[in-house]
């Protein structure tokens, strides 16, 4: 297998023995770091990139990121039918959740994954979580 990795995506050039056509990966998880889409601090978790503030110190999502360049529910005629669904089910647990609890991390941690479908993290994210009542 020969395999070049362009831009996110690992084009592998592969003949089976019934002469199939070259397939196309791409990774999210790389798309979703690449200085050439988010700029040189694609690394840095900075939220604001897609939020506009306002004079009364409310804020507002300014622009979603393309479905081609953060293609996590895919994109195009195959976008995934749940997507709004799952945005909805955020905003409804981060609205409830926010609202009732104070959540502080208990030490800084730097993340690793590991490599598999859903990218879980090699250690544990430890917080402490207060009522807010």
């Amino acid at each position: 297998i020969n395999a070049e990795y362009m831009g996110g995506c690992l084009f592998q050039r592969q003949r089976g023995s019934f002469g199939q056509p070259p397939f196309v990966l791409y990774s999210t998880w790389v798309m979703a770091r690449l200085p050439a889409i988010w700029g040189a601090d694609a690394a840095t978790f900075r939220p604001e990139r897609w939020l506009e503030m306002s004079d009364d110190g409310s804020c507002k999502l300014s622009s979603r990121p393309s479905a081609f360049q953060y293609p996590t529910f895919n994109a195009g005629p195959r976008l995934c039918l749940g997507m709004d669904m799952a945005f909805l089910e955020i905003k409804l647990v981060l609205a409830v959740a926010l609202k009732q609890f104070c959540f502080e991390l208990k030490q800084p941690v730097e993340a690793h994954y590991v490599m598999s479908l859903t990218m879980p993290m090699t250690e544990p994210l430890k917080a402490t979580v207060h009522r807010r009542f």
